[in-house]
């Protein structure tokens, strides 16, 4: 039996920072909870409450820049820090570290096991164990 996983997430080229920021009027910082691969990453950006506004999917490392451009513009729309949120796993997301942590990023890193739980109560998606 296979494990299809369908998130409901959108591609980065389908949305702007300004979209965001309009998902997340009156946010007093920008979280983005980041779940590492090797290629296919997901960023879920929402506010400090937790909350999540919206799912998004890039490639890594082709489209690493371009999602540090959308996190920063959006936080430069919405006038508030930016905290990231990143799993551990591997090297994978060292690439991405470095370049948030360059622009002046907060970055904390997450338990991966916190992280692949988390699926099921942001994207409900039946974790199968």
């Amino acid at each position: 039996m296979s494990k299809t996983i369908s998130y409901r997430a959108v591609l980065i080229e389908k949305v702007t920072s300004a979209m965001l920021a309009g998902l997340l009027v009156g946010a007093t910082k920008l979280v983005v909870a980041i779940d590492v691969a090797k290629t296919k990453m997901m960023a879920g950006f929402g506010r400090e409450d937790g909350g999540v506004a919206r799912l998004i999917r890039f490639e890594s490392p082709t489209e690493t820049r371009a999602f540090v451009d959308l996190v920063l513009d959006t936080a430069a729309i919405l006038g508030v820090p930016v905290e990231a949120l990143m799993e551990p796993s591997g090297t994978y997301g060292e690439g991405l570290r470095a370049l948030l942590c360059a622009r002046g990023v907060s970055v904390f890193m997450l338990s991966p096991q916190r992280v692949h739980g988390a699926r099921e109560v942001f994207d409900g998606v039946l974790v199968m164990r």
